[in-house]
C-alpha cells in the first residue's frame, strides 16, 4: 500500500493535483479507499463498499481520491459505485487500447458518457441503463468543478463554470445562498465575448459593484446576446461602426422580445405564448451596454486581458446607442387586485398551513377560496410551514427568512416582558440582503419566538450533534447541516394536491375530522 502511494506521488511533481493529494488524510490517498476512515458507511451511499483505484494511470487515481474526499467534506455522499464504474471503464479501455483523456480534468461529461456507452456496448452488448449514467453523472458535476477550481492557477473568473459551492474564491456577501446555483460562461459560444464577459462580471463581483445573483442575471442576458450573434455571418460586426449601434440594438431588442428566442429546452415550448415583459428585454440591452461601457472605459486593461482584437474598436458611443433602445416601463401601483391579499385570503393561509407540515401518509380537510371543502394529502414539510408563518408574523420577505441565522434571536435589555401586553420581547435578526446599510432586525413577540424555537428543536432532532449556521436547512445531501434551504423550495407540488382533490371527488363529499 505504501509503495503504491509513493508511485502515485512521484508520477508528476508540478501538477497541482499532487499538492492536493499530499494534503489528503492518509486513508483517503488510495489506491483502495474506505479502510481506516471513521463513519465510512455514513459518508458513502453504498454501505461498506470500497473505492478501488488500482491499475489507473496517474494522475487519475489522485484526482478521483481528492474528489471523493471533497464530496465527504461537502456533505454529499462519496460516489463509490460511480467512481468504481469509471475506474472499471478506464481499466477496460487500457486493456482494449481504447483512447481516453489523460486526466479527469481533461475529461468532460460528454466524453465520460461516450466511454460508458462504449463499455456497455463492448462488454454486454447493450445500452447503458439510466441509473448507471446517473451515477457517473454525479462525479462530473460538483466534485469535478471543485477539482478544476483547486487546480486553477489563474483567477476564478477565467474558468468556464462558476459555482461558489465548488470554488471558495468566489466572493459572496454574508446572506447570499452560496450552495444552490452556479453560473455557466461556457454557454457563450463566441470566445471573444465569453472572455470579455468573464473579465467584466468577475472583476465587478470582486469589487463589490455586483452581487452574485446579479452576475447570474447578466450572464444569462449575455448568453442570449451570444445566441443572437450566431445569426450573423460575422458576429464581430456588432463592435464595428458605432453609427450602426442603435440599429443593431433595435434588432436585438426585437429578437429578445420574442418568447421563442428565450427558451432553451424543448419542455419550455409551452411558454412561447407568454409575452416577454419589457423589463426583461431592458435587462438584456442593459447588460450588453454595460459590457461595452466597461471595455471602453478600460482600454489599457482591455488590450492586456483580451488582446487588441476585436474589442479595441468599442467606444462609449456603442454603449450609448444600446442604452437608447431601453423602453420606458410605466410604473404601476404595487397595491392592486393582483398583489393585495385581503383579510379573507390572509385568514385562509394560516388555516391551511398545517397541511404543509402534515406527514404524507395523513390527510387534512381544507376549504378552497370558493368555500368548497376538499381533502388533501400532507406535504411533510414543517420547515415551509414555519417559514410562511414567520413571514406572516414578521412581514419579512421569503429570502430574509429562508437564509436567517440559527442564532437569529437576541434579548432586548430591560424589555424581557412588555408590561402593557404581558408579551415576551426579543430582537429578531433577519437576513437583510438588499441594502447593506439597511436595518436587519425587528422586535418580535413570544409567538415569533415560539415558532423559531420549534424550528430549532426540529433541527436538533434531525441533525443531532451539530450546530448549523442557518435556521432553515436543506433536508437531503446535507449531513453536516451547512446548506440553507434552496431558493425554489416553496414551489410546492400543486399537481399532487389537484390529484388528491380529484380522488376525493370520486370518493364522495368530505367529512370533517373528528
Amino acid at each position: 500500500m505504501a509503495g503504491e502511494h509513493h508511485l502515485l506521488h512521484t508520477a508528476g511533481g508540478e501538477d497541482p493535483i499532487w499538492r492536493l493529494w499530499s494534503q489528503l488524510p492518509e486513508p483517503w490517498r488510495g489506491p483502495v479507499i474506505g479502510d481506516g476512515i471513521d463513519d465510512w458507511e455514513k459518508i458513502t451511499e453504498n454501505g461498506d463498499a470500497r473505492i478501488n483505484l488500482r491499475g489507473l494511470p496517474a494522475p487519475i487515481p489522485a484526482e478521483l481520491a481528492w474528489m471523493s474526499y471533497w464530496q465527504a467534506l461537502d456533505g454529499t455522499r462519496s460516489s463509490v459505485l460511480g467512481t468504481n464504474q469509471l475506474a472499471n471503464i478506464l481499466r477496460r479501455a487500457i486493456r482494449e487500447n481504447y483512447p481516453f483523456p489523460p486526466s479527469i480534468r481533461a475529461m468532460d461529461w460528454e466524453t465520460a458518457a461516450g466511454l460508458q456507452r462504449w463499455f456497455y456496448a463492448t462488454r454486454w452488448g447493450r445500452l447503458a441503463p439510466r441509473e448507471a449514467a446517473a451515477r457517473l453523472r454525479v462525479i462530473f458535476r460538483f466534485s469535478r468543478l471543485a477539482l478544476l477550481a483547486r487546480c486553477s492557477d489563474g483567477s476564478w473568473w477565467t474558468l468556464d463554470e462558476w459555482h461558489p459551492r465548488c470554488d471558495p474564491r468566489i466572493p459572496l456577501t454574508e446572506h447570499e445562498p452560496q450552495a444552490h446555483y452556479g453560473c455557466s460562461p461556457s454557454k457563450i459560444s463566441h470566445p471573444w465575448l465569453r472572455e470579455a464577459a468573464n473579465w467584466w462580471l468577475g472583476t465587478q463581483l470582486e469589487a463589490g459593484v455586483l452581487r452574485w445573483s446579479t452576475v447570474g442575471e447578466k450572464m444569462r442576458s449575455l448568453v442570449r446576446f451570444d445566441r443572437w450573434l450566431s445569426t450573423f455571418a460575422e458576429p464581430t460586426d456588432v463592435l464595428g461602426d458605432p453609427a450602426h449601434a442603435i440599429q443593431l440594438a433595435a434588432a436585438f431588442r426585437r429578437w429578445s422580445a420574442d418568447p421563442a428566442n428565450r427558451l432553451l429546452r424543448r419542455s419550455e415550448q409551452r411558454f412561447t405564448h407568454k409575452p416577454v415583459h419589457p423589463r426583461q428585454v431592458n435587462d438584456d440591452l442593459r447588460a450588453v451596454a454595460e459590457l461595452f461601457a466597461f471595455v471602453a472605459a478600460n482600454p489599457n486593461e482591455t488590450r492586456q486581458v483580451l488582446g487588441p482584437h476585436p474589442w479595441s474598436r468599442v467606444t462609449d458611443t456603442h454603449a450609448a446607442g444600446w442604452l437608447r433602445q431601453l423602453s420606458r416601463v410605466p410604473r404601476q401601483r404595487d397595491l392592486n387586485d393582483e398583489h393585495y391579499v385581503d383579510d379573507h385570503a390572509l385568514a385562509q393561509i394560516p388555516a391551511a398551513l398545517p397541511l404543509l407540515g402534515l406527514p404524507r401518509s395523513e390527510h387534512m380537510a381544507v376549504t378552497r377560496g370558493d368555500g368548497q371543502q376538499v381533502t388533501a394529502r400532507g406535504f411533510d414539510d414543517p420547515q415551509a410551514m414555519r417559514m410562511i408563518l414567520l413571514q406572516i408574523l414578521t412581514g419579512r420577505r421569503a429570502s430574509e427568512i429562508r437564509t436567517c441565522r440559527l442564532d437569529c434571536l437576541s434579548p432586548v435589555p430591560d424589555r424581557a416582558v412588555d408590561a402593557a401586553e404581558g408579551e415576551q420581547i426579543a430582537r429578531f435578526h433577519y437576513a437583510q440582503s438588499k441594502i447593506d446599510i439597511a436595518p436587519d432586525n425587528i422586535l418580535v413577540d413570544r409567538e415569533v419566538v415560539a415558532v423559531i424555537e420549534e424550528q430549532r428543536q426540529w433541527i436538533r432532532d434531525r441533525f443531532p450533534g451539530i450546530t448549523p449556521r442557518h435556521l432553515f436547512l436543506q433536508r437531503t445531501g446535507n449531513p453536516p447541516g451547512r446548506q440553507a434551504l434552496p431558493l425554489g423550495h416553496l414551489q410546492l407540488d400543486a399537481p399532487r394536491v389537484q390529484q388528491d382533490r380529484e380522488d376525493h371527488r370520486q370518493q364522495g363529499p368530505a367529512r370533517r375530522p373528528e
